[in-house]
């Protein structure tokens, strides 16, 4: 009996989770899209805040590259959930999921440009970052580099 029971156990247990799985990627496949889009600004800004760090001699820490992992399981969180609520909320008109989606990945862009103006130290991004803070500080009145 007990044989049979750790034998139905060892068969069955992983089909549920495999279906479970599949249930919650079947769910959320819809926004897939915005979540590798997200995850690849991510992951770029990553790769070149470290090229970033090494141009100016700053070391690069283990603690700082952890906090991209961090980074990542948060907006996945953020961006799913605001789906959920969407959907199963019925909101219609508004898509909150893009929305959140949109802002981690703007602020992934922001953090991009100042690195590749590290890296190149090229003037069209420091005049981008510029601009940028111009525009930023014109219509919130927050100075970005302050708040940094």
């Amino acid at each position: 009996m007990l044989k049979s029971t750790i034998n139905y156990m060892l068969v069955y247990i992983p089909n549920l989770l495999t279906g479970f799985l599949a249930t919650i990627a079947g769910y959320f496949a819809p926004i897939k899209g915005m979540a590798i889009v997200m995850l690849t600004a991510i992951i770029i800004d990553l790769i070149l805040g470290v090229w970033a760090s090494r141009t100016t001699g700053e070391g690069i820490k283990s603690k700082k590259l952890w906090r991209t992992g961090y980074k990542i399981l948060i907006a996945l969180i953020i961006v799913h959930l605001l789906y959920s609520v969407d959907k199963e909320m019925g909101i219609s008109g508004i898509n909150t999921a893009k929305i959140g989606a949109l802002i981690i990945t703007g602020w992934e862009i922001w953090s991009i440009f100042e690195s590749a103006a590290v890296i190149s130290d090229h003037p069209a991004f420091r005049m981008l970052k510029k601009y940028m803070e111009n525009k930023v500080k014109e219509k919130t009145g927050i100075e970005i580099e302050n708040e940094l």
